[in-house]
């Protein structure tokens, strides 16, 4: 029995249609793409008189190509130390849905997810405290809340 050579041929016909799977296999964002978040930041002032108190926020998240492109489908994973719910702005009221605290979901035909967070805010604090991040391939960003702590006398921060 006489061994035959595979030709560039049958190599590229067998080949080609693996690197094409693995390489479709993300739905990430393209290198150097930007997400924005809305609101970036946000303040909350705090006292050492008062009570803790929950906090709601709704977040837009939209990944950008470098071109400035909605990137439309494309795989992004929250991270929170609050509550998240994935928002539903299509129906009067909008719809929450409870998720986990870290949470991958994928942007709608707007490049969009709208998401509210729970947190606390806390008694007698000062300075930022991230309540929401997102990232999707090499893009990252968050949204922290600044916090000032202001006293009435005779309280001190």
């Amino acid at each position: 029995m006489t061994k035959k050579p595979f030709s560039l041929a049958r190599v590229i016909a067998l080949c080609a249609p693996l690197a094409l799977v693995t390489s479709c296999g993300s739905n990430e964002a393209v290198q150097g793409s930007t997400i924005n978040i809305n609101p970036a930041g946000l303040a909350q002032t705090t006292s050492p008189t008062t009570t803790a108190s929950l906090v709601q926020e709704l977040f837009t998240i939209e990944i950008r190509s470098p071109s400035g492109d909605a990137q439309i489908g494309t795989q992004l994973t929250i991270d929170t130390p609050g509550a998240l719910y994935v928002v539903d702005t299509s129906t009067s009221p909008p719809i929450y849905t409870p998720v986990p605290a870290t949470y991958t979901t994928t942007t709608n035909t707007n490049g969009v997810v709208t998401l509210a967070v729970d947190f606390t805010s806390p008694i007698a604090a000062t300075g930022d405290i991230t309540v929401l991040s997102a990232h999707s391939g090499t893009a990252y960003n968050r949204a922290n809340v600044t916090y000032t702590c202001k006293a009435v006398a005779p309280a001190t921060c």
